[in-house]
């Protein structure tokens, strides 16, 4: 590219504003950097999943990185026990753990073995 030689001195000041503007964008840059850093630092740690079992949502973390989340998703493992139920009868599941379950979410597996006939 060739330009006019009285130009020069225009060309001289727009690289220099352009310079400055960089300059004041990289510090405002470093700021904006250096607050969100104090921010992060000041923001609540995410509690340990509670072993041995469950889906636990106060547990789940966020992944700055990849900017995605995962929950602290063990599987619940309660004490299976083999229950007797003549047929019409009633049986009662329960499992207790050490954390809060959201009721919705809730499954229970049923396993059926036929007896003889």
């Amino acid at each position: 590219m060739k330009i006019n030689y009285d130009e020069r001195s225009y060309l001289h000041d727009e690289f220099t504003q352009m310079t400055v503007f960089l300059q004041e964008k990289a510090a405002r840059r470093r700021d904006a950097a250096a607050k969100l850093k104090r921010t992060i630092e000041h923001l609540k740690k995410a509690p340990a999943c509670i072993p041995p079992c469950g889906l636990q949502e106060v547990a789940r973390l966020f992944h700055c990185s990849g900017c995605f989340s995962k929950l602290c998703d063990l599987p619940l493992d309660c004490p299976v026990q083999d229950m007797l139920v003549n047929r019409g009868d009633q049986a009662l599941f329960s499992c207790i753990v050490a954390f809060e379950l959201p009721e919705s979410e809730i499954t229970y597996s049923w396993k059926f073995v036929g007896g003889p006939n």
